[in-house]
């Protein structure tokens, strides 16, 4: 007869081989771990100079897998995860708003050191909120400035680095086996870097920065050394870390994919060329993105979604969790809100079926034991959670529901010492759903452009976050009080992501029956926001609008007249000429009562003909920030339809353009360069298409119009 066995202890999860994907090794093999000693694992953390995003918690809550997956088979681990307080950036990007640590203290009126504290401590706590384990130890990177000094003069003296003017470079050819770690992801990445790097002090266009030479004016965070003064590269100080807390060589190093290049590439080799031991990691342990709207989430990309902002919208932040344990951590994650409302759905049900089966056994019978030990076989198989997790589902609604109660609710408390769940606590209520009556993507809403033509004109208003609303209560104001009896309808499409926005902008569309409100659950970006109202009109014509516009009379009889022309394809006030591609210009304004062709237009105000959305296509949805947008579209217009034309002395007045305003000058350009290079990808090559600037306008930043 079989005999129960004990539940506990961690049992079946006990001397396991733990097998795991080594990037360097581009394949899944047996971690070599040494039982006679710590497991050394180090971790890329966060820089504190902003809230982390809900993409750097899942690359943390990977490094809390695999360091509860190890406790749980018997190994003693050390846990380092530095903490990035120090400043990067040259001093005329920090001129810009550029170094992030600095410009958000200067944003702030505080210190660099305020800021850094200030989010060091918002970190820890939102570790803490989702379960992740704390580290044995949270180096921070400005207690370690001596220590990148001593390697940096290691490295120089011996032949792996040079010095030129008070930088000083890595030397990429003294390293063999140089991007071997990343394969063709740093290959790729030396060939984008190589082509846009211009640093003549470099011998090599590969060679990185270990020391940077501070610019005249620099007050902030910057440190004496032998070659001036000046602040450390990035890289190096996850080497001084590393070696200084776990020694020259590592059991695992984990991050996110994006940090393959250069970031890890780099680290590996300085490091190995300073302790003169190979491998630096034994394993290279990368998760893959998490990705809001399709783009991977970056503050950069204006998609990030933080702790804070769940919270704020009533999510249990362990209902993330649940959701990053639903994709394996090789796989991509799309983030919606939909999914994460499925997540805590599921989570609440789990915990309610855990608190029916009452307390648990203190033995396990042999199913149940079997049960345990695959569990921990498929945990020990290069952490296989959604398969984990579909295992435990099983306890409730599967294969294994006829096990007894007091067993299901131990194997439910031994899984969450991997899964960490909090599966023992007695389920919470039913949250209520704050975006109740929203769409949470385009297809959430029917395609009105195979609909019949309903008004005679559709305008356009897009409000994202940051938006004034009341300066959208302005613009729709002025647009109903000036419809000069015209058949129209306004779209009025909620993207800002706020259930507290929405109440407004509800109060807004209440005050005229011609405003009809399309809201979708979070900010899908300004290409996507766009055709969502697109897929909501039903005019013949489609004006669209800025919030930053009031009309002060009806502007539509003039435009709309000159669509009867079956050639032109799009009309506005505000046109934009070019001579390259890459300088655009307002153009001339035309006699009164003319129009005149141009090359673009600017969205503050733009009408075409609904029917030729079918030539034109969707917006690209790649175009989150709303900058050169119109650029793209005018010119899918004037390549799919025909010639753009602008008019002048138009009955309108443009305010203040909040959503411009809202972001720092270095955020501004950075988020116009991602588009700009975006849209010559695209049209570039179109030198049919004429152009009506001048070389006289050849002068200025490239694409930068309002």
């Amino acid at each position: 007869m079989q005999r129960s066995r004990s539940v506990s202890g961690s049992g079946a999860a006990r001397g396991r081989e733990v097998r795991l994907y080594n990037t360097s090794a581009r394949s899944v093999e047996a971690a070599p771990l040494d039982r006679e000693r710590d497991v050394r694992i180090y971790t890329c953390g966060p820089t504190v100079y902003r809230s982390v995003h809900l993409g750097n918690l899942r690359s943390y809550l990977l490094a809390d897998w695999l360091k509860r997956l190890l406790v749980c088979n018997g190994f003693q681990v050390r846990h380092v995860k530095n903490i990035t307080d120090v400043g990067h950036m040259r001093q005329e990007l920090l001129d810009r708003g550029e170094d992030k640590l600095i410009a958000e203290a200067l944003r702030a009126g505080l210190t660099p050191g305020d800021i850094a504290r200030r989010y060091t401590e918002e970190f820890f706590a939102d570790e803490a909120r989702v379960n992740i384990l704390p580290a044995d130890v949270f180096p921070r990177a400005t207690d370690h400035v001596g220590r990148m000094i001593s390697i940096v003069a290691a490295l120089a003296s011996a032949g792996h680095a040079y010095e030129r003017n008070g930088n000083v470079y890595f030397r990429v050819n003294s390293f063999s086996g140089y991007g071997e770690l990343g394969g063709s992801v740093s290959r790729e990445g030396l060939r984008q870097g190589v082509r846009a790097e211009a640093d003549p002090l470099k011998e090599d266009p590969r060679d990185f920065a270990l020391w940077k030479a501070a610019e005249p004016g620099r007050t902030e965070l910057v440190w004496s050394s032998p070659w001036g003064r000046g602040f450390p590269g990035w890289h190096i100080e996850c080497t001084a870390m590393s070696t200084d807390h776990l020694g020259p060589q590592i059991d695992i190093h984990t991050g996110g994919v994006d940090n393959i290049f250069p970031h890890h590439e780099d680290e590996r080799a300085q490091s190995e060329a300073f302790t003169g031991q190979r491998p630096f990691a034994r394993v290279w342990l990368h998760g893959q993105h998490l990705l809001a709207d399709g783009l991977k989430m970056a503050k950069s990309t204006g998609n990030a979604y933080t702790l804070g902002d769940l919270l704020r919208l009533e999510f249990e932040p362990l209902a993330f969790r649940y959701l990053c344990m639903t994709a394996h951590y090789r796989a991509r994650l799309n983030f919606t809100f939909t999914s994460l409302r499925a997540a805590q759905t599921g989570l609440r049900r789990l915990r309610q079926h855990v608190a029916k089966w009452g307390p648990p056994g203190s033995t396990l019978s042999p199913p149940a034991e079997a049960c345990r030990d695959q569990f921990w076989s498929l945990a020990a198989a290069d952490l296989a959670l959604p398969r984990c997790l579909a295992l435990v589902w099983s306890l409730a609604r599967g294969s294994l529901a006829n096990l007894p109660d007091p067993d299901k609710a131990a194997l439910a408390r031994d899984f969450d010492r991997l899964l960490g769940l909090d599966l023992g606590q007695p389920p919470r209520r039913r949250p209520s759903d704050p975006f109740r009556g929203a769409v949470s993507s385009l297809s959430g809403l029917p395609d009105g452009l195979s609909e019949p033509d309903r008004c005679l004109l559709s305008v356009d208003v897009v409000v994202q976050p940051e938006e004034d609303l009341e300066a959208v209560r302005r613009c729709l104001t002025s647009v109903v009080r000036n419809r000069s009896g015209m058949d129209l309808e306004v779209v009025l499409v909620d993207a800002t992501g706020s259930p507290d926005s929405h109440v407004r902008l509800a109060s807004i569309a209440a005050q005229d029956d011609r405003i009809r409100l399309v809201w979708i659950d979070h900010d899908p970006g300004a290409g996507a926001a766009r055709n969502l109202g697109l897929r909501a009109s039903h005019g013949r014509v489609v004006a669209l609008l800025d919030p930053s516009v009031e009309l002060t009379a009806s502007p539509w009889p003039r435009l709309l007249a000159v669509l009867e022309d079956a050639l032109i394809g799009a009309a506005g006030p505000f046109g934009l000429v070019t001579a390259d591609l890459r300088h655009f210009h307002d153009a001339e304004p035309p006699p009164a009562g003319e129009a005149v062709e141009v090359d673009a237009l600017q969205n503050y105000l733009m009408v075409f003909r609904r029917s030729d959305l079918r030539r034109i296509g969707p917006l690209d949805e790649h175009y989150r920030f709303y900058r050169i947008l119109d650029l793209d579209l005018s010119y899918a217009i004037r390549a799919r339809v025909g010639r753009i034309v602008a008019f002048g002395n138009l009955p309108l007045i443009r305010h203040r353009h909040a959503l411009w305003e809202a972001l720092s000058e270095g955020d501004r350009e950075e988020r116009s360069r991602k588009n700009f290079g975006r849209f010559l990808k695209r049209w570039d090559h179109r030198h049919d298409l004429p152009r009506h600037g001048t070389p006289a306008q050849l002068v200025g930043e490239a694409a930068l119009h309002g």
